[in-house]
């Protein structure tokens, strides 16, 4: 199937993208034992650094793009107030796998503690702490009733062995009201900083969700359906590269 045009849906904002070279989108993949780009190759060990510095910034940009539609698909959406949580750890964890682990047990913790279903969105900021890296995270939350700060300490710290229940700290909560495209840049800033450099990442998504957020309608034409008026379009994204012609919709 030759792709021509895509159209996204993401809430109330919708995006036009024309493909220059109509895009190949199979319905079979065959397994190439060899890499998703070919045939195997011999580079230089700077030459792999680079491509591998490459690609994992054409990652996080994809996943900014993710992002911005996934958090426009559901802002003012839900229940409850949309919130903004920091959650950071006394000492870092020694692995993204282990402070995985306690976000999730977080998260049941609190949806057990509210009789609730909480969604959220967010990202991972990298952290040093005497030259050691670490991870803290910054989410959106959808869906949740108004829970004290104090018990939002106590969910955070029990049987968190990075935390010290005797000095409780760690989360910091606010209601967001307005300024929801300063949000999403504002953790798309976070997802971006420090990352591409370090190999600490490497293996896991930077982009974390619950999987019972409103997604994105995708829609795929293989022929060109319409151009819209330049009236009607708003301020393209950057992370879309020259071979696009982008368009955003309102």
């Amino acid at each position: 199937m030759q792709v021509k045009q895509r159209t996204i849906e993401s809430g109330d904002i919708k995006e036009l993208l024309n493909f220059k070279y109509p895009l190949p989108i199979m319905e079979h993949r065959i397994f190439n034992p060899f890499g998703r780009n070919g045939t195997g190759e011999l580079i230089s060990h700077k030459a792999y650094l680079k491509k591998q510095q490459d690609n994992r910034l054409k990652t996080l940009k994809r996943n900014t793009s993710k992002l911005w539609r996934l958090y426009n698909c559901n802002k003012n959406k839900w229940k409850y107030t949309d919130k903004f949580m920091t959650l950071t750890f006394r000492t870092l964890p020694s692995s993204i796998t282990e402070a995985d682990y306690e976000l999730k047990k977080f998260i049941q913790r609190l949806k057990y503690f509210s009789k609730s279903k909480p969604e959220y969105l967010g990202v991972r900021e990298l952290q040093m702490e005497f030259e050691r890296n670490g991870i803290h995270f910054h989410l959106i939350i959808f869906n949740m009733p108004y829970i004290p700060h104090s018990d939002l300490l106590k969910l955070w710290c029990k049987n968190n062995p990075y935390m010290d229940s005797n000095k409780a700290s760690g989360v910091n909560i606010m209601a967001i009201k307005d300024g929801y495209e300063e949000m999403s840049n504002y953790l798309t800033s976070y997802q971006l900083k420090d990352i591409v450099n370090n190999d600490f990442i490497k293996g896991h998504k930077t982009l974390i969700r619950s999987k019972g957020l409103m997604i994105p309608v995708k829609q795929n034409y293989t022929e060109t359906i319409f151009l819209p008026k330049m009236e009607d379009i708003k301020k393209g994204l950057s992370f879309l590269d020259n071979k696009v012609t982008y368009y955003r919709l309102k």
